[in-house]
């Protein structure tokens, strides 16, 4: 009896220790024949990035990698500047993931069993060099048919044939209705390039019991609700900025401990002289004093030695800024690092009255046309420009002339609401060619904005007021004779180009 127990000891033992042993194991591979197997003669891709949201590894010189074992992960491959992944058929998203989910859990999926080893096929990416244009739309927050009628009019059908490395919209991809995501990903993939997401506030599953689960419809389409990849000279980073507080709709803003883990483990891999950019949904700035936020210091922290500038892009606030770190916000790192809150594709919440196509005008509230960005880089540098849905490229600035009938101005002033510019912006004027002339930034509603929403029959969400711009500015034009004139404005910005646009009118 005793040796029995002693050999039945052996064997627990035994078990225990391949358990503890288990791992998820795989490769990383350049798929020649692009046919989604390692087929004899395909090599490896050495000192790829694979990680599991959590732990960061690098493949060896024959491509291979080893995770812990675990149940329900998101393993993901950080693809190189010159690899792609294939992309999914129906919804243009690259799959770089896999998700694991070994049975039914919760929100979880039940799936088969994963394969032996989780292999990962890319393929070279022609074209790749320094350089990499990202479409970055925000904040469409699809709804309905009707609203996802909105946005193939005003994000979709104007790109369609415009060549971009990839698309990414950061979150509130839908409003409340994760199950649009499938919809929203293949609307999106019409334009024909890889179509990448970041989880927002409305894109969680409500019922969810854990920070695991929140994002398990989105996983599904989207893949991890935070992974990096490479373009150019740029480490891509996207985070999930939507603190999780339990089941519901609530929400704080920040990085969980096992985010900032991951993001520790993924910088320490990454070059110090590569540019970061952060895609995030809530931004990193507070739009309310009683705003809760968690970890932004921490990753600040890891983000300080870096060498090379450092851009973070976000949404969800509907208005739209951009500034510079310094210590005032926390940034005591070595390089530049710019954080911009773009505009969004709704809008005002696809609110106002309908133009021609029978789609909301949806300005901001702030007075921004919605719309989307468009982003160059080239080795360490960018150049970014917001782009009006349904406007041309050079309508950068509403400029509100003396002619106009509005409380706002007098006979002597010029008001300009410079859509894309940071709110320390020097913007100067000039009257009939005359000396530029500093103007003064105002804090007030947009005139326009007003007219479309402050008015009692404006179709407009009822959570929206028109809130005081902090992209407006005023010039004195000085006492002008009758007759047309012309007045232009210019104003140096954050990626160092200079925006300049004028309007002619005439004084009575």
């Amino acid at each position: 009896m005793t040796r029995m127990l002693r050999i039945i000891s052996l064997v627990c033992i035994s078990l225990a220790s391949a358990t503890a042993m288990a791992a998820i194991q795989g490769s990383v591979f350049d798929d020649a024949n692009g046919n989604g197997q390692r087929d004899a003669g395909e090599k490896g891709i050495a000192g790829a990035a694979v990680s599991d949201q959590e732990h960061v590894v690098l493949t060896d010189a024959e491509g291979r990698y080893e995770l812990p074992d675990a149940a329900h992960v998101t393993v993901f491959v950080t693809m190189p500047s010159d690899y792609e992944a294939p992309r999914h058929p129906e919804y243009g998203v690259p799959q770089f993931f896999r998700n694991i989910h070994a049975a039914d859990r919760g929100l979880f999926k039940a799936t088969v069993p994963p394969p032996a080893t989780l292999d990962f096929p890319l393929q070279k990416r022609p074209g790749a060099g320094d350089k990499a244009r990202m479409i970055v739309f925000s904040d469409p927050q699809v709804y309905s048919a009707d609203v996802l009628s909105y946005y193939r009019a005003d994000a979709i059908n104007e790109l369609m044939g415009q060549k971009a490395d990839f698309v990414i919209t950061l979150g509130d991809i839908t409003g409340d209705a994760p199950g649009l995501l499938d919809d929203m990903a293949a609307a999106t993939a019409a334009l024909g390039i890889p179509v990448f997401g970041v989880i927002g506030n409305h894109d969680r599953n409500y019922e969810a019991e854990n920070p695991d689960e929140s994002p398990a419809d989105f996983k599904r389409v989207y893949g991890p609700d935070w992974y990096s990849f490479d373009r150019g000279k740029t480490h891509f980073v996207a985070l999930n900025t939507v603190y999780f507080l339990g089941k519901g709709s609530g929400y704080d803003s920040g990085l969980n401990d096992k985010q900032l883990r991951w993001l520790k483990a993924d910088l320490e891999k990454t070059p110090a002289d590569r540019m970061v950019c952060l895609m995030m949904h809530i931004p990193m700035g507070k739009e309310a004093d009683d705003e809760k936020q968690h970890g932004f210091d921490e990753l600040k922290s890891l983000l300080k030695d870096r060498q090379a500038p450092i851009l973070a892009i976000a949404g969800h606030w509907h208005t739209n800024s951009a500034w510079q770190m310094t210590e005032k916000e926390g940034w005591t790192g070595k390089a530049v690092f710019h954080h911009y809150v773009v505009p969004t594709v709704c809008g005002g919440w696809w609110g106002g009255p309908d133009d021609y196509r029978g789609v909301p005008y949806a300005d901001q509230s702030d007075g921004t046309p919605n719309g989307y960005t468009i982003w160059d880089f080239d080795g360490v540098s960018y150049k970014a420009r917001f782009k009006p849905s349904n406007f041309s490229d050079h309508f950068q600035a509403r400029i509100y002339t003396p002619d106009m009938n509005d409380s706002a101005l007098t006979s002597q002033s010029i008001l300009a609401n410079i859509f894309f510019a940071p709110a320390a912006a020097a913007v100067e004027m000039s009257v009939d060619n005359g000396a530029w002339k500093l103007m003064e930034r105002v804090r007030m509603k947009d005139p326009w904005v007003r007219s479309i929403y402050d008015t009692p029959y404006a179709r407009r969400a009822s959570w929206m007021d028109v809130r005081r711009s902090q992209h407006i500015w005023r010039g004195d034009t000085g006492e002008l004779k009758s007759g047309p004139h012309a007045a232009r404005i210019r104003t140096p910005m954050l990626d160092g180009s200079v925006l300049e646009q004028g309007s002619t009118f005439v004084k009575r």
